[in-house]
């Protein structure tokens, strides 16, 4: 429509100059050729125009990835949608291209950042940082602390136990003394304190007190707790039946 219109106006040109000019001034417009100048260049100059008028670098649109297409005179620009770059938008913008990740992560690429998957034993940003399970110390009492990829080991120091070493080693628990003696837990072992006529490690002997036999003359020997009686033959008496009497 619009050029229908410029060859209209360009028709109305040249009729209105060939009415308007005598022949004489008509004459003069003429060069010696025939030409003429003046006319030919408004022409030219309205054809440049409506070329210009026509170009539209953003028609068709160049952008891909439905990026949007910005027109400037002789040149246009794309505005790309997140994840894409290059003068047409044609690039996919893959953040893990160099890999960021490092000890043999997995990078995962998305449209604004990158997600690294870490191997078992790092974490960080980009797996640049030893998961030492180890810092801070959980490890009670002085315990050492040995860190692996998936956890840690407390090396506890004698008399504790429990992951942490956070338990004392009770040497006591369940009690092995026997015949109701006290048992007195310490670092590395244990101590019974035996009841009276018993004795061994956990008080588990009594205490024999007619061995060696202590009665004189075949006297019998009768045990008891941390003693012993002697029963006499006929014509002995004293503790150990000892002292030999007579009936006369």
């Amino acid at each position: 429509m619009f050029k229908l219109v410029v060859i209209i106006y360009l028709a109305f040109i040249v009729v209105n100059i060939g009415n308007v000019f005598s022949q004489r001034s008509h004459n003069k417009l003429r060069r010696s050729d025939g030409s003429m100048p003046n006319l030919k260049q408004r022409i030219t100059g309205l054809e440049i125009q409506q070329r210009d008028l026509d170009y539209n670098p953003c028609l068709p649109n160049p952008c891909q990835n439905d990026a949007f297409c910005e027109s400037k005179k002789y040149d246009y620009n794309c505005k790309c949608k997140q994840g894409y770059k290059g003068k047409n938008c044609e690039k996919v913008n893959n953040k893990c291209l160099p890999n960021p990740c490092q000890n043999d992560a997995f990078c995962e690429s998305n449209v604004n950042d990158y997600n690294c998957i870490c191997k078992q034993g790092y974490k960080g940003k980009n797996c640049e940082k030893v998961n030492n399970k180890c810092l801070p110390n959980p490890c009670q009492n002085d315990a050492f602390c040995e860190s692996n990829v998936n956890d840690y080991n407390c090396i506890c120091k004698q008399g504790y136990k429990g992951k942490n070493c956070e338990k004392v080693n009770n040497k006591c628990l369940p009690n092995p003394c026997q015949n109701e003696a006290f048992c007195e837990s310490n670092v590395n072992d244990y101590n019974c304190i035996c009841k009276q006529g018993y004795k061994g490690k956990n008080c588990e002997k009594a205490i024999y007190q007619c061995f060696p036999n202590p009665c004189k003359h075949e006297a019998v020997c009768w045990n008891k707790v941390n003693d012993y009686d002697c029963i006499c033959k006929p014509g002995y008496q004293g503790r150990n039946c000892e002292i030999g009497y007579s009936y006369y």
